[in-house]
This record gives structure tokens, C-alpha cells and sequence, in this order.
């Protein structure tokens, strides 16, 4: 039967709680604790070797999105040059648009577009301020600076390294 880490953690917790007051519960003790150890660490080690399997295929799909991501950026380029020139082409010859039995192509116009002459001369009116925000690595450096700061604290946290 397997043994989740979290009850290990519960008896290794309960193993260290004992009253301890014969070397025979003393023996019996550290063979209970030291086979706990024992599996705790195989577990943990196990459990790292997931992790670094998910962050290796993570890695992965990273590279093929990168790929994919380029391969796309490709074809977007690709269909932009085709369109350019099929325009060109169908403008100078006057050929408004051309048909067959399962595509038409025809030059249409587009919605109304901004183009800025002198931007400089925008009245303050058009102009959207942008949202405060915190610049929070400056607050963090009055924070360690002042560490009686009362609007905003510094907070270390703890995480699971593997090599």
C-alpha cells in the first residue's frame, strides 16, 4: 500500500511528538523514524524527477511553439506580400475583381482609417492619460530602507529547488 508524502509528514510529526523514557522505545523510535526517513526521501526524490520531466517537456513545447510561433509569422509575411501584389497587379491592369466557381477576388475599400499629419498639434482633449501604476521596485527599495514602512511590506517566500 502506497503512503501519500503528506501522511508520512503527519507520522514523522506524531514519531517526533512520542515520550521517549527506555532506550528500547528509544531503538524502537529511530527504526520507526529512520524507515520513515527513508521512504520520505524516496518520495521526494520521485517527485522531483516528475517535476523535471514536466519542466523538460515544458522546455519542449516551449521550442515548438517558438517554431510554430516563426513558421506562422512565415505565412502572415507571405500573405501580406501576395495581397500587396495581387492589388497592384489587379489596380494596374483595371481588373476590378475576378470570379470562378468557388472564389471571387475583388479589390474592396476598407473602413475609414486615422492617419496623424502633425500630431503635435492634437488638441488635449484627444489625449487618454495612462493608468497610475506602482513602480514596485522602487517600493521595494524604500521598504528594505525603512522597514517600519506602513503602506507596504517586504515578504520573502520559500520554494522547492531541484537540480
Amino acid at each position: 500500500m502506497s503512503v501519500s508524502l503528506y501522511e508520512m509528514a503527519e507520522q514523522y510529526r506524531a514519531f517526533l511528538d512520542e515520550d521517549i523514557s527506555t532506550p528500547e522505545d528509544m531503538q524502537a523510535f529511530n527504526d520507526l523514524v529512520g524507515g520513515l526517513e527513508d521512504e520520505i526521501t524516496v518520495k521526494c526524490i520521485n517527485l522531483g524527477y516528475v517535476v523535471k520531466t514536466l519542466r523538460y517537456e515544458q522546455d519542449i513545447l516551449k521550442a515548438e511553439e517558438a517554431a510554430l510561433y516563426a513558421k506562422r509569422k512565415t505565412r502572415e509575411n507571405k500573405e501580406s506580400r501576395l495581397l500587396e501584389y495581387l492589388k497592384a497587379m489587379m489596380k494596374g491592369t483595371n481588373t476590378p475583381a475576378a470570379e470562378a466557381v468557388d472564389i471571387k477576388v475583388s479589390i474592396a475599400k476598407t473602413p475609414v482609417a486615422l492617419v496623424f499629419v502633425d500630431e503635435g498639434n492634437l488638441p488635449d482633449e484627444y489625449w487618454k492619460q495612462a493608468d497610475p501604476t506602482v513602480d514596485r521596485r522602487a517600493l521595494l527599495a524604500h521598504v528594505k530602507e525603512n522597514p517600519d514602512c506602513t503602506f507596504a511590506m517586504a515578504e520573502a517566500g520559500e520554494t522547492v529547488r531541484i537540480k
